[in-house]
């Protein structure tokens, strides 16, 4: 009994929007709303139970898990972006595709940042993009187009980029633009 990673995303975003969860990850201790559905354990750590019966909760470390999944995404984005000498605004089209991302919520990644601030209608989901990818490569003109491809790949070693920790940790702001100039 759970959350998908779309689901917790989906849920953090609607009560960062409605100020149960801050900017900074923490669920709040006097929100708008829901305050008296909040509830502490013995360590003080907030929930928020998402069942009538309480089963499914939202907790502290759940929202905490997914800023470290949000952190790392754009972290590696504004690093590759910043290789190709990109900006938000030069995207004409970003495919969101796997089973995380071809079942997001194409306003919960931008108004929580996973992804830069791009033109909503710039960003689509695919569900089987790997299957879609592998498919159109079967042909002979298709293997060509895969060899060429794999010819010009560069690998990018993220880890290596000195200001990499830095992004990660300004990355897991749930904000739609958090990142400071590094």
């Amino acid at each position: 009994l759970g959350l998908t990673g779309s689901g917790l995303l989906s849920v953090v975003h609607e009560l960062r929007r409605a100020g149960v969860v801050e900017a900074s990850g923490r669920i709040s201790p006097q929100p708008p709303l829901f305050a008296e559905r909040i509830e502490e354990d013995e360590q003080g750590a907030r929930r928020i139970p998402l069942t009538s019966d309480g089963r499914l909760a939202l907790t502290q470390w759940d929202v905490r898990e997914l800023q470290k999944a949000k952190g790392a995404i754009r972290a590696a984005m504004d690093i590759l972006m910043g290789e190709l000498g990109l900006q938000p605004d030069d995207l004409d089209r970003m495919i969101l595709t796997g089973s995380f991302g071809g079942q997001v919520d194409i306003e919960a990644v931008i108004e929580l940042g996973m992804i830069p601030p791009v033109r909503r209608e710039v960003v689509e989901t695919v569900a089987n993009g790997a299957g879609f990818g592998a498919a159109q490569f079967l042909s002979d003109e298709g293997f060509a187009m895969a060899i060429e491809l794999a010819n010009r790949a560069e690998q990018i070693d993220l880890d290596l980029d000195p200001n990499f920790i830095q992004r990660y940790v300004n990355a897991m702001i749930l904000a739609p633009n958090h990142q400071r100039s590094i």
